[in-house]
């Protein structure tokens, strides 16, 4: 009975509520864009950007703790690849830094290939989750700026592209069957909290 229960709570904590807490993330610092940009103009912006830059360095620093467990070095990895990512996200509202909204297929191409060497033997789980995070986040990046020029396509390609974001909600539902029926340990959940954060986003193009 108490392995079920520990087991029930771990899939909730591991799995849904790593989600859970990766979308507050995004959703939160969205907020708090607004206001700061609003109000205080590049000013605001250089300044949550800081902040947010130390917060996922804290976090990365963290991931290399070894008095933690692996689930615990792959929360650090995710909340510092989600939080470096919306680093990337505004930096172009900086003038000066457009350039990197520019960064396409490439350059993402080229650092998931050099992730996928390191992957085993230099990364512990926090870098692997902290470059698979980012990752995931700059290609739906990648797939939301690349919906304009898709305009200019033959409309059944256009269209059909379009609604590739749609499969995001098939990604929802296996995510969450992953972690309450087939996950068999934390770092398993992990990896499924992660694939239902992603699915959130690519659905409603939350980039």
């Amino acid at each position: 009975m108490n392995g079920f229960i520990t087991e029930s709570v771990s899939k909730i904590a591991d799995g849904l509520g790593t989600a859970i807490k990766l979308l507050a993330f995004v959703f939160l610092t969205s907020l708090a864009f607004i206001p700061l940009k609003t109000y205080l103009g590049v000013w605001g912006i250089v300044g949550l950007l800081v902040i947010l830059l130390v917060v996922s360095l804290f976090y990365i620093f963290r991931s290399f703790n070894h008095n933690f467990e692996e689930r615990q070095k792959a929360w650090c990895g995710m909340a510092a690849g989600v939080i470096l990512w919306q680093v990337t996200r505004y930096l172009p509202e900086i003038p000066g830094w457009g350039w990197v909204s520019k960064a396409g297929i490439l350059y993402w191409a080229a650092t998931a290939l050099l992730t996928l060497l390191l992957w085993k033997k230099v990364l512990n789980v926090g870098g692997q989750f902290t470059l698979l995070t980012f990752l995931l986040n700059w290609i739906g990046g990648i797939y939301l700026a690349t919906l304009d020029r898709a305009g200019g396509w033959p409309q059944l390609m256009a269209q059909a592209y379009a609604s590739v974001h749609y499969l995001g909600i098939l990604g929802i539902l296996v995510s969450i069957w992953w972690i309450v029926m087939r996950s068999r340990n934390s770092l398993e959940r992990k990896y499924g909290g992660l694939a239902l954060y992603f699915s959130v986003l690519f659905t409603f193009l939350f980039f």
